[in-house]
């Protein structure tokens, strides 16, 4: 295995577990938001300019993170195809 491999697939392998698990955590902040904004009426009083930030925000984040993931995954997987192949 090439030294440059050996340092870039455990470099890509936490990269793209940690953006994969902030993916999850913005798009469950995403859908709560979505949810306390829309069902609960309790809300309607608080509903402020931090709602509408994080209603822009958190989706942004999502794809951002859920895009460096994909990422990282089709680079992992290329990598490890090209060691699997021999």
């Amino acid at each position: 295995m090439p030294r440059h491999n050996a340092i870039l697939i455990p470099l890509l392998l936490v990269t793209m577990t940690a953006t994969a698990l902030l993916c999850a955590f913005f798009c469950y902040y995403t859908v709560r938001l979505a949810y306390l904004n829309i069902a609960v009426s309790a809300t309607a009083a608080h509903r402020g300019s931090g709602m509408l930030i994080g209603a822009f925000a958190f989706p942004l984040a999502t794809a951002v993170f859920g895009w460096i993931a994909w990422r990282c995954a089709r680079g992992l997987r290329a990598r490890v195809g090209v060691l699997n192949r021999k």
